[in-house]
């Protein structure tokens, strides 16, 4: 445990880890300490948690979970008291709500916090129904989306004005899982029925065929200072999960269009939109917001735009740093292991990537987080 005092000349960043997205967690750390501006620490209700093994963690803290807010934020205070901790990193939703509903007003003599939303935006940036009419009222093009509930009759005939073919999504939540695609008002309806109930509604929103792009932006007061874009060159074929690989690029009309949404919601933070592109016609479309980090957030940095770090910087008061926004290509780790099996096959993919731009050269630096983790896994082993 590494909780132990250290000096340093550098401002630290505690990092607010969650239950869920540790993953993400880790590339957060990588990008901070390719930053070089800052010590950092996590605190994280994983006793086990893979990060505290990080080459770059300098200090571990254990926070209790299943705490009523009020109970989560006086730990995490407990933990700030020391004053040690310049800049308070929350990575995930769940955090950030916390921060964001309770607890930024408090924490603010303990350590300073990069930009955030206000809790509307962020409410509905969470809430794929929210966002829809948001983007309905604001001119934004996105798909149209209905809240099926069921036992509500009325929805029933909203169903009915969605071209098919439509998309069922969970109301909350992202990655790709719980959605599926209808061809027939008959199959949709079936479906529906069975999978929703008053606590558990579902989202039907009409498919756009086409192909997935991503924007992450970082922004003040709706004005976007930072942008990355990418489309998914490496999907797995036949599922919704994000891609493994990227290829980051360029294009007016997406920052035209991611644009005018964050200034419509007046956006403060980071962002990463979800966008598609209409087959033939080329017209985009905003699908959701995450209003979180996300899992290319290395990928960005690769390119130039080091989310994390400018955050912290801008929220410690110190310079900017960095080059300007170059567009090229990046894949995770396991997205490179398996284009090299398909390579050996004698099946390679019609996008190739070098290992300079995968993952693993910050794997290779700092290994012992994702060794831990495949231990963890082979022992069957709860953090």
């Amino acid at each position: 445990m590494r909780s132990e005092a250290f000096v340093s000349s550098k401002p630290t960043v505690l990092i607010l880890d969650s239950l869920a997205g540790v993953g993400i967690s880790v590339q957060v750390i990588q990008c901070l300490a390719a930053g070089g501006a800052f010590d950092i620490a996590v605190a994280s209700p994983h006793r086990g948690s893979i990060l505290r093994h990080s080459r770059w963690v300098k200090r571990f803290h254990f926070l209790r979970s299943g705490l009523q807010p009020e109970e989560a934020l006086d730990e995490l205070k407990g933990v700030l008291k020391g004053g040690w901790a310049d800049v308070l990193l929350p990575v995930n939703v769940d955090q950030i709500d916390l921060l964001i509903g309770h607890g930024a007003a408090g924490l603010a003599a303990l350590a300073k916090l990069p930009l955030q939303p206000d809790p509307l935006a962020f409410r509905t940036a969470c809430s794929k129904t929210l966002l829809s009419s948001f983007m309905e009222d604001n001119g934004i093009p996105h798909p149209r989306t209905v809240r099926f509930t069921a036992g509500d009759a009325a929805v029933r005939a909203r169903l009915e004005s969605l071209r098919l073919p439509v998309i069922t999504k969970p109301t909350w939540g992202g990655g790709g899982s719980g959605m599926r695609v209808f061809e027939s008002r008959e199959g949709l309806l079936e479906h529906l029925e069975a999978s929703s109930t008053p606590e558990n509604p579902v989202v039907v929103q009409e498919f756009i065929r086409g192909f997935d792009l991503g924007s992450a932006v970082f922004c003040r007061d709706g004005e976007v200072l930072h942008m990355t874009m990418q489309r998914n060159v490496s999907a797995d074929q036949g599922t919704f999960r994000p891609s493994k690989g990227l290829r980051f690029f360029d294009d007016p009309e997406v920052r035209g269009v991611v644009g005018r949404l964050m200034g419509a919601l007046k956006w403060s933070g980071i962002a990463q939109v979800d966008l598609r592109q209409e087959e033939g016609s080329g017209a985009l479309h905003v699908l959701e917001i995450n209003p979180r980090y996300w899992g290319s957030v290395l990928g960005s940095a690769r390119m130039g735009v080091n989310f994390p770090d400018i955050a912290c910087r801008m929220a410690a008061g110190l310079p900017p740093c960095g080059g300007a926004y170059l567009p090229g290509k990046y894949i995770t780790a396991m997205g490179y292991l398996l284009e090299l099996r398909a390579k050996l096959q004698g099946r390679p993919n019609q996008e190739t990537f070098e290992y300079a731009e995968s993952a693993f050269p910050e794997m290779i630096a700092d290994p012992m987080p994702r060794l831990v983790e495949v231990i963890q896994k082979l022992t069957r082993r709860t953090p």
